[in-house]
């Protein structure tokens, strides 16, 4: 989004350390694929180097993981994927909402539908500006880079609501989703609430600090 080459060196160590802890990590690689392929601006980068050095660089960390599968029959591979198809039938759509709610709390959950809804608004707020050209840096980047955080949040998540539609859901699966949508709600709790911006979005300004305290006394 920046065209900063060497952000990509980020993008494959990211990946490859990611994949060693969970497997699942590699779903925002496939969102990262999709959204170059969507994205008129960064298609460009399908012919230049840097993206398949950071598939280089995500094996060769990741290897570690493939050779001890290779000495012990594919044993985790294979519970994470036929191991984890084979369970039995489980509709889990209301429960994979359910631990949404909890994991995000009320005002998190509403607060992403209000992302979703008021970009404009959101970003017309902050310190930067998608209209203005800064550092050489091309017109569109923070709009861009919202589409790209929300594409990296919202694509796992879809996955994991759609295996809750035949498996059962557990609460930890959406957890990690949600960090690339941090930076807008850290927008909304720092920006004071304007007349005239929409209703759910300035309720959701005013509900943050409440729910923080109410978090941290929980914790």
């Amino acid at each position: 989004v920046r065209e900063n080459k060497m952000a990509w060196w980020g993008v494959g160590i990211a990946l490859g350390l990611g994949m060693i802890s969970k497997y699942t990590i590699v779903l925002l690689g496939a969102a990262i694929v999709l959204f170059v392929l969507a994205d008129r601006n960064s298609r460009k980068w399908l012919s230049r180097p840097q993206p398949y050095i950071a598939i280089v660089v995500a094996c060769i960390l990741f290897s570690p993981v493939i050779i001890w599968n290779m000495q012990h029959e594919w044993a985790s591979i294979m519970f994470q994927s036929e191991g984890r198809l084979a369970s039995k039938y489980a509709f889990s759509l209301p429960r994979f909402i359910s631990n949404v709610i909890i994991f995000l709390t009320p005002t998190g959950v509403l607060s992403v539908i209000a992302i979703l809804l008021f970009r404009k608004t959101i970003l017309s707020g902050s310190i930067l500006s998608s209209t203005r050209v800064s550092n050489d840096k091309p017109v569109g980047t923070l709009d861009r880079s919202y589409l790209l955080l929300v594409w990296l949040t919202l694509f796992p998540v879809a996955v994991f609501a759609s295996l809750s539609l035949f498996r059962a859901s557990k609460l930890n699966w959406t957890g990690p989703c949600w960090l690339g949508l941090i930076p807008f709600i850290a927008l909304l709790v720092t920006q004071k609430p304007d007349l005239g911006v929409p209703k759910l979005l300035a309720w959701c300004q005013r509900a943050w600090p409440a729910t923080i305290v109410i978090l941290l006394l929980f914790y």
